[in-house]
C-alpha cells in the first residue's frame, strides 16, 4: 500500500472497543479492491462466487490472527478496518439475528456486540 492509502486506511479505520475480543477474526474476509484492497498482497483464496478472500485456517479463524490479536492491523484489508459488531448486530431484524445465529462465527459476533451494547 501506498503512503496516501496507508493514511487513508487509518481515517478510516473503526474504533472498536474489542478488549481482544476476535470473534469477527473467524469470518469470510473478502478483498475490495474498489476500497483499495490489492489481493496479491494477502494469502487470499478465491472464494465459489470468483471473489478472492483472506485465507482461513480449518477452525475457520484468519491466518493472519496470531496470538496476540491481529499480525497485519497496520495494513489490514478494508472489511476489517470497517467492521463493527455492533452496528452489524443492530441493522439487522430479530428473524435475521436467529438466521445468522445458526452461524458459529455470527452467534460470537453477536455475544461481542450486546456485551458492548450493554444488552
Amino acid at each position: 500500500m501506498s503512503e496516501c492509502n496507508d493514511r487513508r486506511a487509518e481515517r478510516n479505520r473503526r474504533v472498536v472497543p474489542c478488549n481482544g475480543c476476535r470473534a469477527c477474526c473467524h469470518d469470510a474476509v473478502w478483498l475490495l479492491e474498489r476500497w483499495g484492497d490489492v489481493p496479491a498482497e494477502y494469502d487470499h483464496v478465491i472464494d465459489g462466487w470468483g471473489a478472492p478472500a483472506l485465507r482461513r485456517r480449518e477452525d475457520g479463524s484468519c491466518v493472519y490472527l496470531g496470538s496476540g490479536g491481529c499480525t497485519i492491523w497496520s495494513r489490514a484489508p478494508f472489511l476489517c478496518r470497517r467492521f463493527d459488531c455492533r452496528s452489524f448486530y443492530l441493522r439487522l431484524t430479530q428473524e435475521q439475528r436467529e438466521a445468522a445465529l445458526r452461524r458459529s462465527a455470527n452467534a460470537e459476533i453477536f455475544a461481542a456486540a450486546r456485551r458492548l451494547l450493554g444488552e
